[in-house]
This record gives structure tokens, C-alpha cells and sequence, in this order.
């Protein structure tokens, strides 16, 4: 099965709508300020649902967390909550809807960072920074607002209410979550066309997650119960899939086409399933939200069950509330008014995409000089692979040695023991000291770059865990 990471980029279009006073690749609007009342422009209010497609957790930092240490993880013993019911706070679902119509829009990166670390990686041709006037905004700007540029902020068109679920909806259980951590510099070329060090380099695109089978997210292959350390993160309660939670949106001065995309971004794409004779709406695509994303946590679908959109020019004409079935009318209609979402954008929403092959991070694939240099495929897909890390530990290993190489390392101290490097698994390696005892240690034991691993080399253990490489073999 093909091994798929977990997950891709959306590309950024090159050639998009220029206009004439801007050389930058972005199409940008003038804008509709707020204290305008504009008869083309659309204000109101939509009553969101929304769908735990996986189980989902957004920790709450002020009730009790606690930091980890060198040998157990991070804990977060509850999710957020409004008194005892839990919420998915406004502003995090305000973040979630903004970065799917960035996408769609082809809007401006506001996050996109120049610098990380010491190193400097420049992009000289790169010209998609935030909006900088308010006479030209891009759509997302126009309709979430910015406070960056060189000119005054200008505040959003669209505010989210908090989605508050059922305290029946929380499960108490505890789960250790595989570990996450930052993109280190040997994984430069899965974010970067180029390599990011290069001159004139430029991200890949827009990072989204894939979806996993809501099936398996719950099982041993997302959750570990076996690795305990500082960078593992351990829950204790998380909101249950099928969970049903209600939002609202606010808006108010949007054009056809921004209340177009927002209405897309919103919902997505959905089919109609009957079944026993009544009409049910089954998710195509979904979001995306909270911690274990890459795990196959935190996916989640909207779907819009009432409110009202008026037009301006006649918002003032009628007292009477709009009829849900006049509403979804509406709303179809606003849907065509939305750009086309690219082919990638679907594939990475895509509710099917784990029926293509085993989405799970790579493992030991850097470890292969070979496969440094690969880059993700169009699909997420690590080019011309199947999935090379073992399902269980009972499977074979990833590399071997039948004798070690050279003569072990003298002189060491009484705390420090040689021995030499006999198997390699996924997550354990298996070594020979002198008198030719096996002895086994953790990978995430060992204190050095994980290429520097090798079956056959001499390597040192220090007191009962630390595994190190000698710096001479």
C-alpha cells in the first residue's frame, strides 16, 4: 500500500488576475467599508451545525495541564468548556473557515514567515506578503480583516459564536498521543518547491491535513500507550465522534462573491443520501480542527440550518423572518458564485483519501540518503514508494547486521557501555554489547540525528536509556 503523508500542500497559483496598479500576483478589491450601507452588498445571520466526523480535543489550558517531563508527556486533563458543556471557541473555528478560503481565493499569506531559527531563507521573487491598503485587499482580508501592512487595519466583516456541544458528548479516557514535533532541516523538501535554502525559493503552498478513516482513529496506530516522553502529549477527555455542536455566524456588508466563497468554505461539498425513506446530507469534504490533526483527530463537517441573508436594497422592506426553505435557496444559489476549488484542495478536504493508501508520517524514510531528496508527490504521496515502517513490531525489521563492524571502543567510563547496533525496527532498536547480550532501547532514546543510525556501527549507552553515537567509527 502506498505510504502517504499525512499531510500536502495546496499550490499557489503563479499567473492569478493582475489589476493595473499592483505588480502583485494577488488579485485585490476595493473594499466596502462597514459604516456604508451598500443595496448590493449582503448582511445577516446563519445558524451553523456542526459534525464530528473523528473525535476531536481542543485542551483547556486554564484547568489544569501539566508540563511534562524528560520521561513523561505533557498532560491536558480536560477539553474546553463553557461551564460544564464543551465548546470549539469562535476563534478557532474564525482560523479553521479563514485558511480554507484563503485556498479558495487565492488570498494573501499573512503567516508565511521569511526567517525561522538562525537561518535566513529569503524569497526574492516571492510577492504573496499581507495586504498592506485598504483601497486593495484581497478577498480573505476584505472579509476576515488584517491588522498588518503599512497602513491602518481594517476590522472583519464575519464574527463566530463559540460551537457549544452536550456534556454527554465528553468521553474521559486516556490517550497518549504519538509524538509530534517541528519540521526539522533534512524535511526541508516536502514544504518548499525548492529547497527552502536556496535564493528565490518559495513555499509549497497552503498546508492542509488528510483525513483518516473515522474507523481506525481511536486504534494503536494513532494512539501509543508505550512511548512516554516530554514530546508525547497525554489526554484525558476528548469529545466523541458523532457529536453534534451549534454555532452561528454574523456578517454584514459582503459582496455576492465573498458571501459566495464564505458560504462554500463554510460547508464544503455534501451529497444526498436517502435511506428508509428519509433524505439525510453525508459530508464529501470536511474541516479540520484542534490538536492530533496529523493523528486523524479533529475532523468535522458544517452544515447551515437557519438564519437569514438580506441584500441591502431591501433589507428594511419586510419585518417577516425568512422561510428555511427560501433560505437553503439562497445559500445554493451563493454556492455558484464561489470560485472552483483546485483538484488539490478537494484532495487534501477529501473524506476518501485514506481508501488510497496508508497516511501516517514516513518514519525512517529520511534516514535513506535516497530518499532525502525525494519530494511529495502532487497527492502526498512519497514518489515511487509503498509504506516501508512495519505495522507491528512482529514484522521484520527495517535493517539488519549479521556482525558488527570494526572493533568495539575502548576506555569508556563505568557508566557508559559498548555495543553495536544489531537491528532496526520502528520504533526500537535492538543491540550486541561485548559479551554478546541483546539489549533494546527505544528509537526516540537515541540523542542524535536519526541518520546516523546504522546496523553494524559501535554505538555507547549511557546510564539506563541515552543511546549515543561515537564520534570516531
Amino acid at each position: 500500500m502506498t505510504l502517504i503523508n499525512p499531510y500536502n500542500f495546496v499550490p499557489l497559483k503563479n499567473e492569478p488576475d493582475r489589476t493595473e496598479w499592483t505588480k502583485d500576483p494577488i488579485k485585490r478589491h476595493k473594499i466596502h467599508m462597514h459604516h456604508r450601507l451598500s443595496k448590493d452588498t449582503y448582511s445577516g445571520h446563519l445558524i451553523l451545525r456542526f459534525h464530528t466526523i473523528t473525535p476531536v480535543f481542543i485542551p483547556s489550558y486554564s484547568q489544569g495541564d501539566v508540563c511534562g517531563t524528560k520521561d513523561e508527556p505533557r498532560t491536558f486533563k480536560r477539553f474546553h468548556r463553557r461551564g460544564e458543556a464543551p465548546i470549539i471557541p469562535g476563534t478557532s473555528i474564525r482560523g479553521m473557515i479563514r485558511s480554507v478560503f484563503e485556498a479558495l481565493t487565492n488570498s494573501c499569506m499573512v503567516l508565511f514567515a521569511e526567517t525561522y531559527g538562525s537561518n535566513c531563507y529569503r524569497a526574492s521573487n516571492y510577492k504573496r506578503g499581507e495586504c498592506n491598503s485598504q483601497n486593495g485587499l484581497c478577498l480573505a482580508c476584505s472579509v476576515f480583516g488584517t491588522i498588518l501592512g503599512d497602513d491602518l487595519p481594517f476590522q472583519g466583516k464575519v464574527r463566530f459564536s463559540d460551537a457549544i456541544g452536550k456534556k454527554t458528548d465528553l468521553e474521559s479516557r486516556e490517550w497518549i498521543l504519538r509524538e509530534l514535533s517541528a519540521p526539522k532541516p533534512e524535511h526541508r523538501i516536502p514544504f518548499y518547491a525548492v529547497d527552502g535554502s536556496s535564493p528565490g525559493s518559495g513555499p509549497r503552498g497552503r498546508k492542509f491535513y488528510f483525513h483518516h478513516n473515522p474507523k481506525k482513529v481511536s486504534n494503536k496506530n494513532y494512539i501509543t500507550q508505550v512511548e512516554h516522553n516530554k514530546r508525547n502529549r497525554k489526554i484525558l477527555e476528548h469529545l466523541k465522534a458523532g457529536s453534534s455542536l451549534s454555532s452561528a455566524m454574523d456578517f454584514q456588508g459582503l459582496t455576492e462573491e465573498e458571501l459566495g466563497a464564505l458560504v462554500y468554505a463554510l460547508e464544503l461539498e455534501y451529497k444526498i443520501v436517502e435511506n428508509n425513506g428519509e433524505r439525510h446530507i453525508e459530508p464529501i469534504l470536511a474541516h479540520k480542527i484542534g490538536m492530533g490533526k496529523p493523528l486523524g483527530l479533529g475532523s468535522v463537517s458544517i452544515l447551515i440550518t437557519g438564519g437569514n441573508i438580506e441584500k441591502g436594497s431591501v433589507r428594511y422592506r419586510s419585518l417577516e423572518p425568512q422561510a428555511a426553505q427560501d433560505l437553503r435557496a439562497q445559500i445554493e444559489d451563493l454556492r455558484k458564485k464561489a470560485p472552483e476549488p483546485s483538484g488539490h484542495l478537494r484532495d487534501l478536504l477529501s473524506l476518501s483519501k485514506y481508501k488510497q493508501g496508508d497516511i501516517k508520517y514516513p518514519g525512517l524514510w529520511f534516514t535513506n540518503p535516497a530518499n532525502k531528496k525525494k519530494p511529495l508527490g502532487t497527492r502526498g504521496e512519497f514518489e515511487g514508494t509503498v509504506a516501508q515502517v512495519p505495522e507491528t513490531e512482529s514484522d521484520a525489521p527495517v535493517s539488519t547486521a549479521k556482525a558488527p563492524l570494526g572493533k568495539p571502543p575502548s576506555g569508556l567510563p563505568p557508566d557508559q557501555k559498548a555495543v553495536w547496533l544489531k537491528e532496526i525496527y520502528g520504533k526500537r532498536l535492538v543491540f550486541v554489547d561485548t559479551e554478546g547480550k541483546k539489549v533494546e532501547r527505544r528509537i526516540n532514546d537515541f540523542q542524535a540525528k536519526r541518520g546516523l543510525l546504522e546496523a553494524g556501527k559501535w554505538y555507547v549507552l549511557k546510564g539506563t536509556k541515552s543511546v549515543w553515537p561515537l564520534k570516531k567509527q
